[in-house]
């Protein structure tokens, strides 16, 4: 018997595993990448410790999770295929089951429109929508908001930013493991569909989309690339709450480079400090000169004279029962409780019509996922998910070493 859902706000089975995801406490972690292909988090769990033995599990709804130990900490992998409402199941459902800060790494194919070439990597500084205005395809004066009429079929957004810190770290990874191969450091575009919002001409649909990526590159000059989940990542990381704290804590933590603090403030500090810390507003181009370059590297240079520091966000949620402190509204932030970045290997070349090979994936998929559990690994994280009862146990790698132990004594007697 199928077990039965409850809660409709957020929907959980009795033992509290989320509804699509399908996992519930202690069976993911708080370090975690997110890949698009159920192959190529296999590819990557190859990677993981044999002991304990890597703990799988398929939802039915599209989301596979395998949790063990990479070099002895506690990894999740967990693929989502693609798109916004994919991104957004995975990040929520995933925050309502592990206490302590979340660190997320996207690992994940893109379309390029600019200079990256098939195979290259961007870890991209920010990422924006790009989405379907679909007032503007629905017409006729029937309706009370027939008009005014809407003048464009895209919406591209505003930018927001990843974890410079974790940007940093996961760039000087990649230039180790692919060592020949260019990374980029970039924005790239998100779109609520692989084909009208990326530009791709179908003649079985009006869908107004011959000039977006022209329309893009008129808002962004510095876009590389396009894909279907960044975006949403970088978003709801930086509007995630755990914690409030104090303006003096939180310019404490913004004069410190200390990567410890995860969770306390760094996802705030990011979102502050991103806006000044990568450029991307200049028409200045990438060089692809590399042999004046010190490394494999690649970032858009610009100036950031028309770069504006947002506001911070206070937290004003009467459901906290807040409000009725005006001081404690005035004098604290929310603090993030979700860490992320992504890297994106160029699948397709838009300017060539070029597609990756299956040899290339092949190549890249164990080496770029090395690169991301190397720099999880090396993010300390203060008061992680309680591992009593988890599937990453201490007690299951215990049972696994003596499991292992009783089966080499049975080899050995019978090989005599």
């Amino acid at each position: 018997m199928k077990d039965q859902l409850r809660y409709a706000d957020f929907p959980k089975v009795d033992d509290g595993r989320t509804y699509h995801v399908g996992v519930k406490r202690g069976e993911v972690a708080n370090r975690i990448i997110t890949v698009e292909d159920p192959s190529r988090a296999l590819v990557i769990e190859r990677l993981l410790d044999r002991n304990p033995k890597p703990f799988i599990l398929d939802s039915g709804r599209g989301f596979l999770t395998i949790t063990g130990r990479y070099k002895t900490i506690p990894i999740s992998i967990i693929s989502i295929f693609y798109g916004f409402s994919m991104m957004d199941f995975f990040i929520r459902e995933v925050r309502q089951v592990v206490d302590g800060p979340l660190v997320i790494i996207r690992l994940g194919s893109c379309g390029s429109i600019s200079h990256p070439n098939i195979g290259d990597v961007i870890v991209p500084s920010g990422a924006f929508s790009v989405t379907k205005n679909y007032d503007y395809f629905i017409h006729g004066i029937d309706t009370k908001d027939a008009f005014p009429i809407v003048d464009s079929p895209y919406n591209i957004s505003k930018i927001t930013y990843c974890d410079r810190e974790m940007c940093e770290m996961l760039q000087r990874e990649f230039s180790k493991v692919l060592t020949t191969t260019p990374i980029f450091s970039g924005l790239n575009a998100s779109t609520d569909s692989f084909y009208s919002s990326q530009g791709r001409l179908d003649d079985n649909f009006l869908d107004e989309n011959h000039d977006v990526i022209n329309s893009v590159f008129q808002k962004y000059p510095n876009a590389l690339t396009m894909d279907m989940e960044t975006f949403i990542l970088y978003h709801l990381s930086n509007i995630s709450i755990t914690t409030l704290v104090s303006p003096s804590q939180l310019q404490q933590s913004q004069s410190s480079s200390n990567l410890s603090d995860v969770d306390l403030l760094n996802g705030r500090k990011s979102l502050h400090q991103s806006r000044s810390s990568f450029d991307i507003t200049s028409k200045q181009r990438c060089s692809m000169d590399v042999s004046r370059r010190k490394n494999n590297t690649f970032s858009i240079s610009a100036n950031n004279s028309n770069i504006h520091r947002p506001h911070r966000h206070h937290l004003n949620n009467s459901s906290r029962d807040l409000n009725s402190n005006n001081q404690l509204h005035h004098q604290y932030n929310a603090i993030n409780s979700i860490r992320s970045t992504s890297a994106l290997v160029v699948f397709c070349d838009r300017k060539t019509n070029e597609f990756i090979s299956d040899d290339m994936i092949n190549l890249l998929d164990p080496l770029c996922g090395e690169a991301c559990l190397n720099t999880l690994i090396k993010i300390e994280i203060k008061e992680s998910h309680n591992e009593e009862g988890s599937v990453w146990s201490n007690k299951l790698m215990d049972k696994s070493k003596k499991e292992n132990k009783i089966v080499k004594m049975i080899k050995r007697k019978f090989s005599v």
